[in-house]
């Protein structure tokens, strides 16, 4: 079970917004898998006209996860909450292609911020705070996509975060008065003394919430 005793309490509307970010993929999932079940019943022999009927219980099968992959049920359900120090942080880069056609590919440039982070269990882990990536305009990698660099001043060696379920981005908690206040919506820094975010105007949180 989770500790949660040292977590500041998520906001009635956060509670809200994470229960219809739930329903938001466990409906579609239910609607997808019940529009497949259709098809497989009335239809399965004309989709999958296999003359033996091994290979298409295997098409079957293989249609009946396509609504779990699409809607990351349940994967994405998971609680993965956590509490921890921050100990480590990096900068990686990755240089990958993308399709601006079948016959012209082109290239990205991607940067991520990695926390390494020591949970309250003892556990040590990577989370990816940050990632910014571009399109590069020609076939050369771009250096320092985003100033990913300046953004490392974001987090420091010894601050205590905490993940909440369902939300990506980290909490941060406060240790001066001019420190910044992270929303865990959308991962923008706010003034430490608002109560909304300015950016997706999700409720912040607060230690007294």
């Amino acid at each position: 079970m989770i500790n949660q005793s040292n977590r500041p309490p998520l906001p009635a509307t956060l509670k809200k917004k994470r229960i219809r970010n739930i329903l938001g993929r466990v409906i579609p999932c239910a609607l997808l898998l019940a529009f497949l079940i259709v098809i497989i019943v009335f239809w399965g022999e004309k989709v999958f006209p296999f003359p033996r009927p091994a290979p298409r219980y295997v098409g079957y099968t293989l249609l009946m996860l396509v609504p779990f992959a699409i809607t990351g049920v349940p994967h994405k359900l998971i609680d993965m909450s956590f509490s921890g120090t921050v100990i480590d942080m990096s900068v990686t880069e990755k240089i990958g292609t993308y399709s601006r056609s079948l016959a012209k590919p082109g290239l990205y440039t991607r940067h991520d911020l990695i926390l390494t982070i020591q949970k309250d269990n003892g556990e040590r882990i990577k989370y990816t705070a940050l990632s910014l990536g571009v399109k590069n305009k020609s076939w050369q990698p771009v250096p320092n996509v985003g100033k990913i660099g300046d953004r490392t001043e974001d987090f420091s060696v010894g601050d205590r975060v905490h993940k909440y379920y369902g939300f990506k981005h980290l909490y941060v908690e406060l240790k001066t008065e001019v420190d910044r206040k992270y929303c865990i919506v959308c991962g923008t820094k706010n003034d430490n003394k608002d109560m909304v975010c300015w950016s997706c105007h999700s409720e912040l949180i607060s230690p007294d919430n």
